[in-house]
């Protein structure tokens, strides 16, 4: 008799390891990957904004943005240009994102009355209005340069 009972006692405490253990797997795999959408990228963009005879424009503002699938672009960093019209922004890029966006909104500059944007110079993604696309994780050059229309 106590044969069979102790016989119950390894089986139930078996299945109770074996759910344990299942239980750590999956547990694992959720939190690998929890992980993997969490993980952020170091980038780097950096470039000049110049008015229509090729100056460089100071106090204008970069933005960029992260693009994750069909979902909303979202705002992850801005910054300004200095005296020379140079800007260099590093930027953490979370996991999720797989495009990152830089454009210059409309703005008045100084010394002009009418509003402009910033085109990007020599990027063959310049086809979108206003934006030029970096790659993350790598340090990347996009030039823009200010004009009225497109």
């Amino acid at each position: 008799m106590k044969n069979v009972e102790n016989r119950h006692v390894i089986s139930g405490l078996c299945k109770t390891i074996s759910c344990s253990l299942i239980l750590l797997v999956v547990l694992f795999q959720f939190t690998a990957c929890k992980h993997d959408e969490d993980r952020e990228s170091i980038s780097g963009i950096y470039g000049a904004i110049v008015d229509k005879d090729e100056k460089g424009v100071e106090n204008v503002e970069v933005q960029i943005y992260g693009k994750a699938g069909n979902e909303p672009r979202v705002l992850l960093q801005n910054a300004f240009t200095n005296k020379l019209g140079n800007y260099d922004i590093t930027v953490d890029v979370p996991g999720k994102f797989e495009i990152i966006e830089v454009s210059v909104p409309f703005t008045k500059i100084k010394g002009s009355e009418e509003k402009v944007f910033g085109k990007p110079i020599d990027d063959p993604s310049s086809n979108n209005i206003g934006l030029g696309y970096a790659r993350i994780g790598e340090k990347t050059r996009i030039d823009f340069k200010m004009v009225k229309e497109w």
